[in-house]
């Protein structure tokens, strides 16, 4: 990685001004073309583990550090970068520390930075809604693998989030810089990240919390098109659009923050199928921003479900039903063919019913219900009939222990895994999987007389207002010939107020059968089912869950060949 100071000399002219992008107190950034190291085919040589390192020329940016501050910081870039491999990172490619120069060679980034399209008048490069949410879930996708995946020695290497220090390469793809050297600034510019410290020249280590407040800023300031000192936000606040945006949420006046330009893509006449903004995608986006920004730390969002969030917001925005506005003049110049209009009409139609018709048969939390699931986000790409249909089927949730499914009133069956119960002795059943489950494992007795049933409920599926039956979901083993005999239920934390319960796990006679429901029942997925509490208003909630301990207790015989897949909650 390491190239000689001749290559660079020659291919910039000594440094000449005809190269020079910018330059700043600590030093001077230059671009050129340059034989370099190859990233893109550092795997591959990995693999054939060839004599020479792989190289190609390319442009490149050249970054001169011309003061002896930028020494430690120089070290530090170089390591971090060095082991951070990323699509969303800004790759170094080459280094040259030599008759005392400091100088660090990176892939270029042809449409400049981030802050080049905020406040700036001169520029006639509007990004669309659709880009600039592109280039957030690049960034965020940037930071999230900074955050999880680099190790903590190299977590604590400087960096900040900030436009300034968002590249963005030819095909507007965005690139985390500034890793122990910031982006080089003019003298007399001011910096845009307002919400940074700096000592002695050397910005301080932040914590994950303030990156995701930096982020924030950068959401908004994309948002509004303009950067986080804007003087039109610094007269209001000194410490710029941050604690203004946050006010400006919570008193509803947010949206008067917004590029006018995105506005008109709203309000516009020029809308197509597939441009525009969609004020879902926008408010969802908003929701987001604002998440970053809140004053405690620990409340605001991790990489990764800003991530997951800022996708959502762009399917809802390519996704939705303003493709059915047309512009007639498009139309016009692209001369589609009859096929070609008449497929976009049906898709278009197809995007409307599913808008109009199937979201609205949906929960109204079905985004959290889909983010608790192991495929989210292949269920966030779904149109809103598929959703509709994979939660009538079930939804498995919570690692796959808890597995939800939409009635057709819209009330909700809650069935829980036997992996989720408190085994008090583990040698007294076994783990076995079963075709026709849809949890991963179920559980078979072996010889026991007592079996305790322990676990406690997440109530956030559940609605407090409605009362639920317990169903205890089972089948009996080929081999087992027993099970006969009926057997006792008690709630154990309600002993004295509650009657113990009498349930069956084989049909019994009927001068046997007091109550129907003490009788087991075949279910539509070949499991079998019997009533084994009842939830009441009366069991309190307490921090947001409830617990289940129940004791059945056979007298005649053991429960043995007892196969038991989860307690099903259904509304009564």
């Amino acid at each position: 990685m390491e190239i000689p100071l001749t290559d660079i000399l020659s291919n910039t002219n000594n440094f000449a001004k005809t190269h020079l992008i910018r330059s700043g107190a600590n030093g001077e950034l230059y671009k050129a073309e340059l034989d370099h190291f190859d990233s893109k085919k550092f795997l591959s040589f990995e693999k054939k583990n060839e004599g020479e390192l792989p190289k190609k020329r390319s442009i490149v940016a050249i970054k001169r550090i011309l003061n002896k501050e930028g020494e430690k910081r120089f070290h530090a870039e170089i390591e971090m970068l060095s082991n951070c491999k990323h699509p969303n990172i800004v790759s170094l490619l080459g280094f040259c520390e030599e008759d005392g120069h400091m100088i660090l060679v990176y892939e270029h980034a042809s449409n400049g930075s981030l802050d080049d399209y905020l406040g700036s008048t001169c520029n006639l490069t509007n990004l669309t809604w659709v880009q600039r949410i592109k280039i957030c879930i690049d960034v965020a996708r940037g930071l999230n693998y900074l955050h999880q995946k680099v190790d903590v020695e190299l977590r604590m290497i400087l960096f900040y989030i900030k436009s300034g220090n968002i590249l963005l390469g030819e095909n507007w793809e965005a690139k985390i810089a500034g890793f122990g050297l910031s982006k080089i600034h003019p003298e007399d510019q001011q910096l845009n990240a307002l919400y940074t410290k700096e000592i002695a020249g050397i910005h301080v280590y932040l914590e994950n919390e303030t990156n995701i407040y930096s982020f924030g800023v950068v959401l908004f300031e994309v948002l509004s098109g303009r950067l986080a000192n804007d003087p039109i936000y610094t007269i209001e606040n000194s410490q710029g659009i941050g604690p203004i945006a946050r006010r400006r949420f919570n008193e509803a006046t947010v949206k008067d923050m917004i590029d006018p330009r995105l506005m008109e893509e709203i309000h516009g006449n020029f809308t197509t199928l597939n441009r525009g903004t969609n004020e879902d995608s926008m408010d969802a986006f908003l929701k987001i921003a604002y998440q970053c920004l809140t004053e405690t730390p620990t409340h605001r969002l991790t990489p990764e479900v800003i991530v997951r969030k800022l996708e959502e917001a762009l399917y809802i925005q390519e996704n939705i039903k303003d493709h059915l506005k047309f512009s007639f003049e498009d139309i016009k110049e692209a001369r589609p063919t009859t096929g070609e209009v008449l497929l976009q009409l049906k898709q278009a139609l197809e995007s409307q019913e599913d808008y109009e018709i199937w979201e609205p048969r949906l929960p109204n939390d079905y985004k959290e219900i889909i983010e608790m699931s192991n495929s989210r986000e292949i269920y966030l790409t779904e149109k809103k009939k598929a959703l509709y249909d994979i939660l009538s089927n079930g939804i498995l949730l919570q690692e796959g222990k808890t597995l939800l499914t939409l009635c057709d009133n819209g009330e909700r069956n809650e069935m829980i895994s036997a992996k989720t119960f408190s085994y008090i002795n583990p040698s007294l059943h076994r783990w076995c999987s079963i075709p026709e489950s849809r949890f991963s494992e179920v559980i078979e007795l072996l010889p026991q007389q007592v079996f305790r049933i322990n676990c406690k409920i997440e109530n956030q599926m559940l609605s407090r207002d409605i009362e639920y039956v317990c169903y205890l979901v089972f089948k009996i083993s080929k081999k087992c010939h027993g099970l006969h005999c009926p057997v006792k239920v008690r709630d154990l934390l309600h002993w004295s107020d509650e009657e113990a319960e009498i349930l069956y796990f084989r049909t019994p006679r009927p001068w046997n059968l007091h109550d129907t429901n003490q009788a087991p029942k075949q279910r539509a997925d070949g499991w079998m089912e019997v009533k084994a509490w009842k939830l009441n208003l009366n069991h309190e909630f307490k921090d947001d869950h409830f617990h289940v301990n129940l004791r059945l207790i056979s007298y005649e015989g053991t429960m043995s060949g007892l196969i038991v897949c989860g307690l099903e909650f259904r509304p009564m």
